[in-house]
């Protein structure tokens, strides 16, 4: 949820933008021209520098919102889900490694599908970066391949 504070920001600055739109200030000043006769290329003239004002103002705001944090009204991204590694097996197939907590999840991902493969339960993120991603799989397939009875 987007905090009371950047609300009361965002609305304030829709209010300004709306108050002192250029289409807003010289919309008496435009039918009078018209109402007393005047040609009307003066009117259409700031009528389209108005829009273009208009548009300039709106990608300065998209900017300052993508540049300052506010992307997506609020939305950070998470220091609890973070990609450890990833090792691609073909064209589409990728095995991948998430840290999630103090959990590690080994994901296989194909088009259309996201398998959980293997959960490795409490470890460190000190562990995590000392270890290669290779090495850490084939010690977790060794782990149950001789953990298993056959």
């Amino acid at each position: 949820m987007m905090s009371l504070l950047k609300k009361q920001a965002l609305l304030r600055s829709f209010v300004i933008l709306v108050l002192y739109s250029p289409a807003v200030l010289l919309a008496e000043d435009t039918a009078t021209q018209l109402a007393k006769g005047n040609g009307y290329s003066g009117y259409f003239i700031k009528m389209i520098l108005s829009m273009l004002l208009i548009i300039g103002m709106l990608a300065a705001f998209s900017w300052y919102t993508r540049r300052f944090g506010m992307g997506m009204l609020g939305h950070k991204p998470n220091d609890h889900l973070q990609v450890v590694s990833m090792l691609s097996l073909g064209a589409k197939e990728r095995v991948v490694m998430i840290q999630a907590g103090d959990d590690q999840l080994i994901l296989g991902l194909v088009p259309g599908e996201i398998k959980k493969l293997h959960v490795i339960k409490n470890t460190k993120s000190s562990d995590t970066n000392s270890k290669s991603f290779s090495k850490q799989l084939s010690s977790e397939i060794h782990k149950n391949k001789g953990g298993k009875a056959s």
